[in-house]
């Protein structure tokens, strides 16, 4: 009998210790599965979150993209055109569905625009938004204006014929500036002389002189203390060991002026010589052209005529003996602009000083520069 309990007691002992065992197990294996199921899930809110982040740093970079796309757009077209610059107001300059951008312009000194841009950027699904401010100076080439026809660093020898037709106030109201020079002008024993543009529309530029070589006036700076050191610096502001800058700058670079005509236009580089062919006119009254001649010398045939600014320019390392030569009929109509002397050669220079194409030079479409402004890019 008491085999029999004691059977029984150890029985049920043992069956409740499996059993406590068994609810062990099932106990440990539940909070094992809920703590994989809470970790599958704080996974999978870290993956949604992270998503959310790229997808939003997809955004702001793609609505970064689209604004300085519009940005850069209208910098090209203002580059291209600066007349553009007239028609900016309050209405978007250029507007897609993620792109507008918004300008104003501002006039300071010495003809010069500051433009102001600002461009709207939106990522195409909406969630990012980026604005970007660049500020744009638009300024003429031309640093100085053109005040004398003709403009010699080195002086005037008295060789050949210069004709030259003076700004009427060059040096003031009523008093005409023919030549300006850093050296002296020898118009003495020569066939050199200036004079007003009626007296040279009426051909009578040699008989009706203001200076020939008989008498030098006051129309002859020469010797001037006030002459530029660097004529690329006072014309262009540029220095002349960075000369090379305009050729970068220029709207075309070639080894010839055989491509020259009435339609050319901007400022314009030669490699070389100069030979403008018989009735050919570069340029109008209206759209002057800066011309700089490298090492080059300039022969206008007969009848040749460019409208605008001639720079003949000798590299400081050349031992070359350059001339400017025209033919019957021939001439510059604005200014001729040299850093080696004239006079040196039988050749003939005619220079003829325009107000017109004066003016023109410094507030043409086409010669006026774009420039960033140091600085001024943010976006936010």
């Amino acid at each position: 009998m008491l085999k029999t309990m004691i059977s029984r007691l150890t029985s049920t002992a043992m069956f409740s210790l499996r059993f406590q065992r068994g609810a062990i197990v099932l106990l440990t294996v539940t909070l094992l599965l809920i703590i994989v199921s809470l970790v599958t899930l704080y996974t999978g809110k870290i993956q949604t979150f992270e998503h959310k982040i790229t997808l939003n740093e997809q955004s702001l970079v793609l609505a970064k993209a689209k604004s300085e796309e519009g940005l850069q757009r209208v910098i090209a077209l203002l580059n291209a055109d600066k007349a553009i610059v007239t028609t900016i107001s309050n209405s978007a300059i250029v507007s897609d569905g993620f792109t507008a951008v918004y300008g104003t312009v501002e006039t300071i000194t010495n003809n010069r625009l500051l433009v102001s841009l600002t461009s709207y950027g939106t990522s195409p699904d909406g969630l990012a938004s980026v604005n970007t401010q660049q500020q744009i100076l638009i300024y003429p080439l031309m640093f100085n204006n053109l005040i004398s026809p003709l403009i010699v660093q080195g002086g005037v020898l008295n060789e050949g014929e210069i004709e030259v037709v003076a700004n009427p106030d060059g040096l003031g109201v009523g008093k005409p500036l023919s030549i300006w020079s850093d050296l002296s002008i020898d118009f003495i024993s020569s066939d050199h002389h200036s004079c007003l543009k009626s007296e040279f529309d009426h051909g009578q530029c040699s008989s009706s002189s203001i200076s020939n070589k008989v008498i030098q006036t006051t129309d002859l700076v020469e010797s001037s203390v006030t002459f530029p050191g660097s004529l690329s610096e006072y014309l262009f502001n540029i220095e002349t060991t960075d000369i090379l800058e305009l050729k970068s700058q220029a709207k075309f670079v070639f080894s010839g002026c055989e491509h020259l005509s009435d339609m050319s236009y901007g400022m314009i580089w030669i490699e070389g010589d100069c030979e403008v062919d018989f009735s050919t006119t570069v340029g109008s009254p209206s759209k002057p052209v800066v011309m700089i001649v490298m090492d080059g010398d300039i022969n206008l045939l007969d009848d040749a005529t460019i409208y605008g600014l001639v720079c003949s320019f000798r590299s400081s390392n050349s031992v070359l003996s350059l001339s400017v030569n025209m033919h019957s009929g021939a001439l510059i109509s604005g200014g001729l602009v040299s850093n080696h002397a004239l006079g040196v050669h039988s050749t003939t220079t005619r220079v003829v000083y325009d107000a017109q194409v004066a003016n023109a030079l410094v507030t043409l479409d086409s010669l006026q520069m774009l420039a960033n402004v140091p600085g001024s890019w943010n976006n936010f």
